[in-house]
């Protein structure tokens, strides 16, 4: 039963019987900070059954509180095996364990006085003040929990919870109960909604960045091996033999994704920056040897990678919204987009080589990406079960024309002395 709640501390204490009615034993719960002295909610973030008490005394559902913190899903499935489920009393174990008397659990006044026990208990009955006095004979803390017990059995219909002793009237004492229980409860419930709002509103926004910025350095996260494998799978997607899916691993309660150093499935956006400028220099280097490189020229080619950029970004958005795929982070989308650049800067070198090789470098090319960005799609999609099986006739469509769209966009890409002065 909750006995008191502070409103200076956001802090209440829960009393506990312990083994039958051998003694208590008192807890304090600050359900703002999610803490209470057992250790249980503090540990493994999940109410203990004095939070409970507590919520269940202020109309707070522990449920919805411990939702707004957690992912239910992600954080059963990393931590239910630390824990067992809390049970609506914690019972000692051990019966051997001994009862540390505390007279401050029974007498919220009591104290020792030359070696005798302050012998007065106080009770509330809507509002009336009745008092007990024990014998004189009774100065040990054990015989006033044995007369304290015969007294309450004989009085169970009355408020058990133990009260200062206030010298005034009965009604003057209802009111200011009343008034500050009311005030206690109010400013708590408040606080809480306002926290809910913020926490809301904060969980929001930093959902809404998530969705169209992520982590960039999360995609920065590469290393030699990684470039090499990756840059194996963008030009031979043929030849790899491993999975195409993500790689999770779990953080903070939640389930995220790998970084592109520890899986090669992941987009990453060192490889497409690289690409993209290795594509500018080849095409200036290609206009220079044939006598038509100029700032300007090389400003358009500059220009014209950007364009043909942001037109794959907005295809593949196209393709996931119209097979009704899931949100995927933005940068994401860039990453995958970008990578049409390793093809670009492929085709660029062949045409200083041999130029009438173009066409054939071009087809191989769309025809790498083209697999590679279908491969990602599928991979994207599954995770949408439903609309990934319910509509194969239109999945298949969108994604062969998602892939036969790379060879007129690579050709425009390649294609540097014919549109550039």
């Amino acid at each position: 039963m909750v006995t008191k709640y502070s409103h200076a501390q956001q802090s209440a204490s829960v009393q506990t019987r312990r083994q039958g009615r051998h003694g208590m034993n008192t807890h304090v719960v600050k359900i703002a900070n999610r803490e209470c002295s057992c250790g249980k909610w503090n540990q493994f973030g999940i109410p203990c059954s004095h939070a409970q008490k507590v919520c269940g005394a202020y109309n707070i559902s522990a449920a919805s509180m411990v939702k707004d913190y957690y992912d239910v899903m992600a954080y059963n499935n990393t931590y239910s095996k630390y824990f067992e489920p809390v049970q609506s009393e914690d019972y000692w174990d051990d019966p051997n364990l001994q009862l540390v008397h505390d007279p401050t659990i029974h007498f919220l006044k009591s104290k020792a006085s030359q070696g005798a026990w302050e012998t007065t208990l106080s009770y509330t009955d809507k509002g009336q003040i009745l008092s007990w006095n024990p014998p004189s004979s009774l100065h040990t803390p054990s015989a006033l929990d044995k007369a304290y017990d015969d007294h309450t059995s004989r009085h169970r219909h009355r408020s058990l919870y133990p009260r200062y002793s206030l010298h005034m009237h009965s009604d003057q004492l209802g009111n200011v109960l009343n008034y500050v229980a009311g005030l206690d409860l109010i400013r708590s419930e408040l606080g809480a909604y306002g926290e809910k709002i913020l926490g809301s509103g904060s969980e929001y926004v930093q959902s809404s960045i998530s969705r169209y910025i992520s982590n960039p350095r999360y995609y920065f996260q590469v290393n030699d091996d990684y470039v090499k494998n990756k840059l194996k799978v963008v030009l031979f997607p043929f030849l790899h033999k491993g999975h195409w899916m993500r790689t999770v691993e779990p953080a903070g309660g939640k389930f995220s994704f790998k970084p592109p150093i520890h899986d090669i499935n992941a987009p990453d956006l060192y490889i497409p920056m690289m690409a993209f400028g290795t594509y500018v220099l080849l095409a200036g280097f290609f206009l220079g040897i044939n006598g038509k490189f100029s700032p300007e020229s090389l400003g358009v080619q500059f220009s014209t990678g950007l364009l043909c950029w942001l037109l794959q970004v907005l295809l593949l958005e196209a393709t996931l919204h119209s097979l009704g795929g899931g949100e995927v982070p933005l940068l994401d989308m860039v990453a995958y987009a970008g990578y049409t650049f390793v093809g670009a800067a492929v085709i660029v070198a062949v045409r200083l080589l041999a130029d009438y090789l173009f066409c054939v470098a071009t087809l191989w090319e769309s025809l790498c990406m083209g697999v590679l960005l279908v491969k990602t799609m599928k991979r994207i999609l599954i995770s949408e079960v439903q609309s990934f099986e319910k509509n194969s006739t239109k999945r298949n469509y969108i994604l062969l024309f998602t892939a036969a769209a790379q060879i007129p966009l690579l050709f425009w890409l390649g294609s540097v002395s014919v549109e550039t002065r």
